[in-house]
């Protein structure tokens, strides 16, 4: 699900978790005070996605209050936010919320823009929209779960001390991209998954020279810690 902001075109991502309810990042929404309304775009796994849909309107902005957002708008704490929309979405199945522990090395899958590559050498030249995309979680541990884009190169400013990450292959790799905030770590197979993380920001910035390359570290805010709030704001 693609969050767009109606006055300036910025978006984010998001996933739908109840039939007016939509689960994102803190910092996609904070970013734009006091907006009312987000074009919301809708793609099946492995599809294009509808940049048809219309604005929908949105009652009702929830950010969990452990968040904090700094000067240039990065988010500290727990990076959640829940949008409530005006009418419920009747179309569109949402997805269930993950309540299990996460272990080490777990494959999943994330949905965007995205990009893709392998650890050893980075995003590869043919990465490109995507929409869906696997990829390991390399360490689950508490608010976090986090990927490593090469174990050689830990970045342990964007992680806590104690958060070592494993090691991983070579073989082709996804994590998110530029404007793919908010958007989920699903777990399962086929049509039944589970949203167990939701995008929260890397250690390398997508206008930098840096951009995919190995030494990238990605993380993800766990919702496991956080079910009760969520759950009593759907």
């Amino acid at each position: 699900m693609i969050i767009q902001h109606s006055n300036d075109g910025s978006f984010g991502s998001g996933v739908l978790i109840d039939s007016n309810t939509v689960l994102t990042a803190a910092h996609v929404v904070r970013a734009e005070q006091g907006f009312k309304q987000a074009m919301v775009n809708f793609a099946q796994i492995g599809t294009e996605f509808d940049t048809s849909e219309p604005f929908r309107m949105i009652d009702k902005v929830i950010v969990h209050p452990n968040h904090q957002m700094n000067q240039d708008y990065y988010c500290e704490g727990v990076d959640l936010a829940i949008l409530k929309f005006s009418e419920p979405i009747l179309d569109i199945a949402p997805v269930k919320l993950y309540s299990a522990a996460i272990k080490d090395n777990t494959q999943g899958y994330i949905v965007g823009y995205g990009a893709g590559g392998k650890s050893n050498i980075g995003k590869t030249d043919d990465a490109h929209i995507r929409g869906m995309g696997t990829t390991r979680i390399s360490k689950s541990e508490g608010n976090y779960l986090a990927y490593n884009f090469d174990p050689l190169l830990h970045q342990p400013n964007m992680v806590p001390s104690t958060f070592k990450v494993t090691q991983t292959t070579d073989k082709l790799q996804s994590l998110p991209s530029g404007r793919d905030s908010g958007g989920p770590f699903l777990l399962g197979k086929g049509s039944d998954l589970s949203v167990a993380g939701i995008a929260h920001g890397g250690s390398v910035f997508y206008d930098q020279e840096t951009d995919s390359i190995p030494g990238a570290t990605f993380k993800w805010i766990a919702i496991k810690p956080h079910l009760e709030w969520i759950r009593a704001n759907m």
